[in-house]
Order: structure tokens, then sequence, then C-alpha cells
């Protein structure tokens, strides 16, 4: 599979990244990183997650205008999943709302992320402020369903942490390769890899538009 040399995720005002505008906007995805299981800590408390990173490019703005930054290439947002496809993760929800149709419970069970590489959708983007107001956040707030099909920028790359391919790893963010060396998987021989069977309430499409 084709790799991409160098990514920028400009989430934030500082730096030299420009943020992501807010909207809604056509994307693909062309990047996907099993990072492993990481510890997550949260006001919920500590727990070990196994968690992706799902990467798109920004193409065009809801009117149908190319958006680009300044040097031409498209804006870069990326989100952060639980690897799980229980009914109530964010996962599950995100790529039904995106796939405009609930999976069959032996879909949900047996689906393979790597399908979504290459596959359009619209994403609402945005902002939030940091709580001292200095910096300002672009999220990924909804992902629906387009019968659209535009042709993307980057080359479409994937990473499994168990299965690495090492020139890819060593283009991956310094950040990113930080997060998968800690991971109990990067040295594992064995790690069981599943997701859990839900269902989720069915969007009226028809099944030849269906995108995964």
């Amino acid at each position: 599979m084709a790799k991409v040399t160098s990514i920028k995720a400009p989430l934030t005002t500082g730096g030299d990244f420009e943020i992501v505008p807010e909207g809604v906007f056509l994307a693909r995805c062309f990047k996907m990183v099993d990072v492993g299981t990481q510890t997550i800590t949260s006001q919920f408390g500590t727990k070990d997650t196994r968690q992706v990173y799902l990467y798109f490019e920004l193409l065009e703005d809801d009117e149908g205008e190319k958006v680009r930054m300044e040097d031409g290439q498209p804006y870069i947002i990326f989100n952060s999943y639980k690897l799980s496809m229980h009914q109530k993760s964010a996962l599950r929800k995100h790529l039904e709302a995106w796939r405009g149709k609930k999976f069959t419970e032996d879909e949900a069970a047996g689906f393979d992320l790597s399908k979504l590489l290459g596959q359009a959708c619209k994403l609402q983007i945005v902002h939030t402020n940091s709580k001292d107001g200095q910096r300002t956040y672009a999220n990924i707030s909804a992902i629906m369903t387009t019968k659209k099909k535009p042709e993307g920028v980057n080359e479409l790359i994937s990473f499994s942490v168990e299965d690495p391919d090492m020139e890819v790893f060593n283009d991956l963010p310094e950040w990113l390769q930080d997060k998968i060396e800690n991971s109990p998987e990067w040295t594992a021989d064995d790690t069981e890899n599943g997701a859990e069977e839900a269902s989720a309430e069915e969007d009226k499409i028809d099944i030849q538009d269906v995108p995964f």
C-alpha cells in the first residue's frame, strides 16, 4: 500500500499550523494508524483502551467549492477512537452515520477498518477554545454519508501495530511513534484484536449506496 511521507494535522492556532475551518466539508479518509493499547486518564478514572486514529483530507466546502491551505494542500484533521464496535462506542456510531445504514451483527463483528481508506464522507467541524482562551481547536463533531466520490490528494496508508510496516512507522509523527512503542502490542507475539457486536438505528438509504 502506498504511504504518505509527511503529514500535518492542524488542530490549533499555535505554531505554523493553519487551523481547519468550521463548517461542513466533503472529506476523504486516507490514513489510519492502529496505536495499540493506551492508558487513558479521564474524569472517570484510568483504563487501558485499544486506539485507532483516522485521518481525513478536506476537499470541498458545503457549497462544492475546493478548500485548500495556503500551500495548496488540503486541510487534514484526525480523530482517535476506541477500537470497539459496541453499540455505544463513538467508532460504531460514526461509522453507521458515515455509511448511512446500520451494521448487521455479523458485519459489526468482522468489519475491517481498512475498507474506510479512500471512502468519502461529510464532516462537520466545530471550534472549541482552551480554558485559558489562548488556543482554538478544530474537532470533528459529526460524520455524515455522501454519494459523491471525489478524487483525493494524499496517498492511502495504514499502519497496524500487530503487523508493522517499518517504512510507514518511520514516517509517522514522533508523538504517534511514542504511543505505538509504549503499547503492549508492540513487543507482544500474539494479541487478540476483535470488536464487540452491537446494533444501531437504521437510516433510510438504498443498499447500493452503502460505501462499505
